[in-house]
């Protein structure tokens, strides 16, 4: 969940440790997704309503090439050893990689969690055998695309973008700083953002979105923050076939099966599902979680409907996967 300086992202990387998770990408069909924040499976879009896109000013402001800045980290949210506190688009899975922990062992120690309903400034106790957090996580080029900025009609200003891990390697715990700047190239806003998948495996991308309260920006940037190396001998592939998705003017509803063919059974996986334009720029995405964990050999088939946020055009998407085994 998140608020308004943080409605998009996750904060703080710490190692990934030696837990394992499983990821799949899946590309190919045409689909919509919903925007920014997260909604369980059953629910619409969040964001569903009317766009207006913002007016252009003079002078128009030249684009910003994509960036491979970085600035200097943020300190940890690990308060203690003991608890740690709750960052905008944290998820169970998320903290638990970082902290070098099993998701299991960490609900165990927060029996009253509820995993899809994590509070910014919430307090989680830490199981003893977490490892300490390093402070000055390694960095890594990727390269980050200026956001897509609209206005809602709720007069809030939501920014999408992506980044891209042009890499060898996967990596993760990655977030940016997105910047707004006024007609006099002053800037005016900014906030961090984390992308929506614990992992970006090599050659491809992760969405993040922002939100402000709606300001006179006339342009939008994005650095990045931090990123460091994952270990891809945790790599674990999930399967996904029968991958369909039909396309209603913005709105667009893919269906498809999860196979666990690995030998070890996993958490409840995450899914990101993220839509692009015709110019491969990201229009929206949705976050769902299944209900259940898979054992080996077994299934699920997922439905999701998600709606574009600008454009009616030919979509495309992108469908991640991520779990942790039991």
């Amino acid at each position: 969940m998140r608020d308004n300086s943080a409605a998009m992202g996750f904060w703080g990387w710490r190692p990934l440790m030696s837990t394992l998770f499983i990821c799949v990408w899946v590309t190919g069909c045409n689909l919509t997704s919903y925007s920014a924040p997260m909604a369980s499976p059953t629910q619409l879009p969040q964001i569903t309503l009317t766009l207006r896109l913002r007016e252009t000013r003079a002078p128009t402001p030249t684009p910003t090439p994509p960036a491979t800045t970085t600035v200097q980290p943020e300190a940890s949210a690990h308060t203690s050893g003991e608890k740690y506190v709750v960052r905008p688009g944290d998820t169970l899975l998320g903290i638990a990689i970082d902290l070098g922990l099993n998701t299991a062992d960490l609900q165990a120690a927060n029996p009253e969690l509820d995993p899809l309903a994590l509070q910014v400034g919430q307090a989680i106790n830490v199981p003893p055998a977490a490892l300490p957090v390093a402070s000055a996580p390694t960095l890594m080029p990727l390269e980050v695309a200026p956001p897509t900025c609209l206005d809602l009609v709720t007069d809030r200003l939501l920014c999408l973008g992506q980044v891209t891990n042009s890499l060898d390697q996967a990596v993760t715990g990655v977030r940016v700083q997105v910047n707004l700047t006024n007609i006099d190239g002053q800037s005016i806003a900014e906030t961090t953002a984390g992308v929506e998948q614990v992992i970006i495996p090599p050659g491809q991308s992760a969405p993040y979105s922002a939100m402000f309260d709606l300001a006179e920006a006339t342009e939008a940037n994005a650095v990045l923050l931090v990123a460091a190396p994952a270990s891809t001998s945790n790599l674990l592939p999930l399967d996904v076939v029968n991958d369909q998705g039909r396309q209603n003017g913005r709105r667009y509803a893919v269906t498809a099966t999860i196979v666990n063919n690995t030998l070890v059974a996993v958490t409840p996986p995450r899914i990101v599902l993220t839509l692009y334009d015709t110019d491969q720029q990201v229009t929206g995405y949705r976050v769902v979680q299944f209900a259940r964990g898979l054992e080996p050999g077994d299934s699920e088939t997922i439905e999701i409907e998600a709606v574009a946020q600008t454009g009616d055009g030919e979509l495309s998407h992108q469908l991640y996967v991520e779990a942790s085994p039991l």
